[in-house]
Parts: C-alpha cells; structure tokens; sequence
C-alpha cells in the first residue's frame, strides 16, 4: 500500500491494462484528494487491513470499484476509517454486503452515517416493528430542535431502517413478503411524524378549530380533523425500497373558521397542512429525501383540489368514480391522523366497494381499461420488457385485476 502510494505518479504512466486495475484507479483518484496529516495516517492504517481482505476473498472488478468508492467518500472524514479498523467484524459485514448488493453500496457511499449500523451485531436480525418504529419517530419528535433537525433524524431514521431490511433480506432471514411489510410499516410511521410537524407550524400560524371530540388522538396532536389515506403498494402494504407514497387526504367539514393569528376557513386551513406536509416527504436533507409522492388518486385527479372532505369524498365514490379509482379504492386504508375521519372512510369504503354491480358492465368496463394498459405499455416497450411477469397475458396485472 506505502509503495502504490508514493509510486502514484509513475502509475499515471503504465501500461492500460493496469490503469483499468480498480486499486491502481483508486490511487490516482485519491492522489487528487487534499487529506489533513491526520486523515493520511488514519488511511494508511486502515487500508492494508482492508487489502488483506480482499487477497482473502474472490472479489469482481464492480464489487471492488464500490469498496474503493466508498473509502474515498470516508477518507475525509477518518473517523470512520478509525471505526473500521476498531470493528473489524463490521469491517467484514460492509465486504460482503458491497459485494453482494449493489444497492445496499450505492446507499452506504452516499451516505456513510450509515457505517454505524454495521456495528450492530443484530443487523438483519431484529427489525423493528411498527410499534418500534412509531417509538423513533416521536422520540426524534421530542428531541430534535426545529423542523429541519426533525427532518433530517426522519431521513436518518428511514435510511437506516432500510438497510437492516435489505440485509435481513439478503441473509435469507426475511421474506420478500415481510420485507414490503416493514417497508410500508416504516412509511406509516414517518407518514405519523411528518403530519405532526407540519401540523405545529400550521396551528402556530393559524390556529385550531374547536371540536367536541375527546376520544380522537392526545390532546397534544396537531393534525386537527385531517387524516392521509394510503393508495397502491403503502395501502396494500407491499411497499419496496425506491416506492413512492400514493396517498391522500380527507378532513372532516366545519362551518367555523380556524382560531389562530391568521384564520383560515377549513378546506384552506386543511390544503395548507397538505401542502406542509408534501413539502417535508419531498424536501432534500443531508441525509436524502425522505419519498416522491403521488396525490393523482384523489377525487378529480390533478384537477381536484388536494384535500377532500369525507362528504365530498363519499358523493365522489358512489356517483362519479371510474371503475380503476374502485379497483385503487380495494387497497386503500387508513395511515395516520384523526381516527374520527379513519371511521367515515372505513364506512364509506365499505358502502362504496359492497355496492352492487351489473357484472357484465363491470368486465366489459375492466377489460376496456386492460386494453388500454396494455396498449400504453408497448408504446413504452422500450422502457419495459414487453413480455415481462407484470404486464404479460395472466401476469401481475391481470392478477391484480382479479383480486380486485
């Protein structure tokens, strides 16, 4: 290792095959990183005792590109080469995860915080359950100081969430099925705290309504009326790892305007807190973005506003839906907020879904919107593989639509 280092300049000169040498290539690359003397001694300590793992293990080119790009994302900030070298069990978990996930590296090289998970010996062993995760959140809630830090431990918490599933799932501890379990369980949960701090900033601003409702959520909640309905994978629970959130929004009606400094009537009151609300799942961090988010699922697609109230949501269901909102309507429930409009929804999913329908009509109307599926979806076939298990005659989609 001392002798590629101090030889860095004459490797700019070899022969090509060794140019293309993954450690040869990290040289160079590290030769054009300005190191403090302390960063120097600390690489110089870690790196034979990465190489000699390596000389251990028949590793691929690619596998060895993401070890080195990793060190040269940590080298400026050693203390995480001093933890490496202090757990060499961590040391190895991070070998064979980068070997064996190109998704698990491209996560760690971006964000190395996530080096301190691989100290724990119980990674991909003990997943954290809803409850769990709910606990994280609201102690991240109680803790941090503003909403930028909230967000920021909300990211965080997310980041490192998923890589205990991913790694559960690739040492055989964890089915796919629980895997989009825990993933969707983790979406619910941070759904829960988003609402919340956003909801603060919008009872600082403008104030709350009064209710007789004393059974709802503790005192010291901030949605208000306001709950967020899960569609698609997060209301089936089947949520995978670069998912985004179908979801909307529903508010219970008042005729009353908000208390606060600046009142708002409910339907504004209640978009603002939306709006907050898609604000924080989107906005970037240090540690990411928490999830894209979809809103086209709600009453009137774009064109409808972004909150609805159950009323509105109800007349919509019964008298102007297309069939494909009740088939997304099947997997539709309940994430976070007011347990109040929970019960309204619940109630009208159910009268909605329970309706009689002439069955000829509705398999004509279904197989019209197949074809029209499958039209759009080889006009993209460039994007897809045409014949793939999801779009093939009696492939995902056609399994989707028989269940639901």
């Amino acid at each position: 290792w001392r002798t590629l280092r101090s030889n860095r300049q004459e490797i700019e000169v070899e022969t090509q095959t060794e140019d293309n040498d993954p450690l040869g290539i990290f040289v160079r690359r590290l030769g054009r990183v300005a190191l403090s003397q302390r960063a120097n001694q600390r690489l110089d300590r870690f790196m034979p005792e990465l190489l000699s793992r390596i000389d251990r293990k028949d590793l691929g080119e690619e596998a060895l590109n993401r070890i080195f790009d990793l060190v040269l994302a940590i080298s400026r900030r050693s203390a995480y080469l001093v933890l490496l070298v202090q757990h060499p069990q961590a040391l190895d978990r991070m070998l064979e995860l980068f070997e064996r996930s190109e998704w698990i590296a491209a996560k760690v090289i971006r964000f190395p915080a996530l080096l301190d998970e691989l100290i724990d010996p119980s990674l991909g062993r003990q997943l954290p359950t809803l409850g769990d995760l709910v606990s994280s959140v609201d102690r991240i809630l109680e803790t941090a100081q503003g909403a930028e830090a909230t967000l920021e431990g909300f990211n965080y918490l997310k980041l490192a969430t998923e890589l205990r599933i991913a790694v559960g799932q690739l040492q055989g501890k964890l089915s796919g099925e629980k895997a989009r379990a825990g993933l969707s369980d983790l979406a619910s949960a941070l759904l829960k705290g988003v609402l919340e701090t956003a909801g603060q900033e919008i009872v600082a601003r403008h104030g709350v309504f009064p209710t007789d409702d004393t059974t709802d959520q503790p005192t010291n909640a901030h949605h208000g009326s306001m709950a967020i309905i899960g569609y698609g994978s997060l209301g089936a629970g089947e949520l995978a790892y670069d998912s985004d959130l179908d979801i909307v929004f529903l508010f219970e009606p008042c005729e009353e305007m908000s208390d606060g400094p600046r009142p708002l009537p409910v339907e504004r009151y209640y978009a603002r807190l939306a709006q907050r609300v898609l604000s924080f799942l989107t906005v970037m961090t240090p540690s990411g973005r928490l999830y894209e988010v979809d809103t086209r699922l709600r009453p009137n697609g774009r064109a409808g506003s972004l909150v609805s109230s159950v009323n509105a949501f109800r007349d919509y269901q019964l008298n102007q839906a297309w069939t494909w909102e009740l088939q997304a309507l099947t997997r539709a429930r309940y994430i976070t907020g007011s347990n109040e409009v929970a019960v309204h929804f619940n109630r009208i999913r159910q009268e909605v879904l329970c309706r009689h329908r002439d069955p000829q009509e509705l398999a004509a109307e279904l197989l019209e919107m197949r074809g029209k599926m499958n039209q759009e979806h080889q006009a993209n076939a460039r994007i897809d593989v045409p014949l793939s298990p999801k779009h093939r005659p009696g492939g995902l989609i056609d399994i989707e639509f028989i269940a639901q």
